[in-house]
């Protein structure tokens, strides 16, 4: 700590147009100037994503819980478990990405993004095929209209 600071000085980081990160401590840190719009629109993006990412796990979780009848007791525990890991993994990337900017945070959200998009193929087709067959419709078959 240097002299004159208080001991719960506030800590700033700022990136310059350069790409130079520059830091802050103490009163000049809480008075420097505000964001500008960039950072805050890319901030709603990942969080716009975060959210899309949560409500795409809660759909395989429900989906899970709907066609468990025709589930063995592991595939449902692991779809429910991939409804965990696509949430644990969209918060993290999340988190550090908006915190850091590392692209380990872009991966983890791809990551949480696939695992999502795998879950919910794979439950759609069980539903499709197992719970309620014959409800849709085929490929290369026609509808009949009704006479």
């Amino acid at each position: 700590m240097l002299r004159g600071e208080a001991p719960f000085a506030c800590v700033t980081r700022q990136v310059t147009d350069d790409g130079h990160i520059v830091m802050a401590t103490g009163t000049q840190a809480a008075l420097g100037p505000t964001a500008s719009p960039g950072p805050r629109r890319a901030a709603g993006a990942i969080t716009g994503l975060w959210a899309a990412l949560v409500l795409a796990a809660f759909a395989v979780a429900a989906l899970a819980i709907v066609a468990r009848g025709d589930l063995k007791a592991t595939d449902l525990s692991a779809s429910l478990g991939s409804a965990v890991a696509v949430v644990a993994y969209a918060t993290l990337g999340t988190l550090i990405v908006r915190r850091v900017g590392n692209l380990i945070g872009w991966l983890m959200l791809g990551e949480s993004a696939a695992l999502a998009f795998l879950s919910l193929a794979s439950m759609y087709a069980v539903l499709g095929v197992a719970t309620f067959p014959g409800r849709s419709r085929r490929p290369g078959r026609r509808e009949r209209s009704p006479r």
